[in-house]
């Protein structure tokens, strides 16, 4: 069995991450001319993870703390009640539910088994303050993902773990999964399709040098067990889906757009990018526009309105409309340093932005409130805020 193995290309993608799942609500079940049977009710979908309070969490991987953020009504930034929070040495990946903030550690260079665990948090939804419940083992979790009905966690490799009402973690029977095909190979940001069946990354092939493409894999969202991982064609670093399920938004290196962003429309069955060649060939996007520069992470707002992109001077907004993109007003928004980790606000109202992009100084976090008819945006009060070392994730 293959397991997921850190590699200088994998310590690359720490960098370059991406993570939106909005639920889509199916029901299923018909009647007959004949017997007209009342329809089978289909299962009731958890509620989406909510934020009213607009807390916000970062990874500071070289002081091993988690800063925690929050915004008032009027639109403050300030640290919440107790942080920077301690975790486990080396902390990295990062995702959560309405209850539990889940950490992915996996030491200090160099990087050692018996370090890699992933550390459950109890989240107070009163004060933002977060409460270790729970530590699991496994190997080398850079990147995290629940997926959208919040019953499973997945990590690098594919490692599945069903979560527990007290945020204990229990791997599924085969886990990890990464002996199935490529999906050894999702070394980068985990990104779950709204109807929880595809799972999406980036990563390169195993056992031979090659160039960063887009992976994908089904999903069972019953058993939450992850198969048929296959490595896709645009040579990209890093990856959203939008919340509609539509269109996957990539940072490309196809069609001499090095540095810029392409739309691809997904088959709603197969859950592959339109016109896809599984096997590393080519895919044909909707559109490709430039960034004007090399692009070090993306996100898409939770109404599939907007598309963000990080770089060394700051934040390029696109409107997004139909899979077509184009700038938007007075993009692109300066920060005060280079950035490399992007992410909305779960209500779509603030962009958070961290930075610097290679280590050195300790980094910050932007927050900057969205125009949501234009895209323009706005730094809030009290941005940027000071860390105690360098991000790694920024999870709302």
């Amino acid at each position: 069995m293959k397991i997921a193995r850190p590699r200088l290309s994998f310590l690359f993608f720490l960098v370059f991450p991406v993570l939106f799942s909005i639920l889509l609500m199916t029901g299923c079940g018909q009647g007959t001319m004949t017997s007209n049977p009342k329809p089978m009710p289909g299962p009731t979908p958890p509620p989406a993870v909510t934020n009213p309070n607009n807390f916000v969490y970062v990874t500071v991987n070289d002081t091993s703390t988690i800063a925690g953020l929050k915004i008032d009504p009027s639109g403050n930034v300030s640290a919440i009640a107790g942080s920077p929070f301690p975790a486990p040495e080396g902390p990295v990946g990062l995702a959560r539910t309405q209850d539990f903030v889940f950490v992915g550690s996996a030491g200090l260079l160099p990087l050692t088994v018996d370090k890699s665990v992933i550390t459950t948090f109890r989240l107070d939804q009163t004060t933002g303050a977060i409460t270790q419940v729970a530590v699991t083992h496994s190997l080398f979790p850079y990147n995290l993902a629940v997926d959208p009905s919040g019953r499973f966690l997945y990590s690098n490799g594919v490692a599945v773990f069903s979560i527990g009402t007290n945020g204990q973690l229990t791997a599924l029977p085969g886990s990890p999964f990464g002996g199935a095909s490529s999906l050894d190979d999702m070394q980068g940001r985990l990104v779950f399709h709204s109807s929880g069946k595809f799972l999406y990354s980036n990563g390169w092939s195993s056992g031979h040098n090659s160039s960063p493409s887009a992976i994908f894999a089904s999903v069972d969202p019953a058993s939450g067990v992850p198969s048929n991982g296959q490595m896709l064609g645009p040579l990209t670093l890093n990856l959203a889906i939008t919340s509609s399920g539509k269109f996957m938004v990539a940072a490309d290196w196809e069609a001499g757009v090095q540095n810029g962003i392409c739309t691809y429309t997904l088959d709603p069955v197969t859950g592959a990018p339109s016109g896809a060649v599984l096997g590393g060939q080519p895919v044909t996007p909707v559109v490709c526009a430039g960034a004007g520069e090399f692009v070090m992470d993306l996100a898409v707002n939770p109404g599939d309105s907007f598309v963000a992109t990080a770089g060394n001077s700051g934040v390029s907004m696109f409107r997004l409309s139909n899979g077509s993109l184009s700038p938007a007003a007075g993009s692109p928004f300066a920060a005060s340093s280079s950035l490399s980790l992007l992410n909305f606000s779960r209500d779509g109202m603030y962009l958070f932005a961290a930075g610097p992009v290679n280590p050195g100084p300790p980094g910050e976090v932007t927050i900057f409130r969205v125009d949501a008819a234009n895209g323009t945006l706005i730094p809030a009060p009290g941005s940027p805020f000071a860390l105690n070392g360098q991000p790694f994730r920024v999870l709302p």
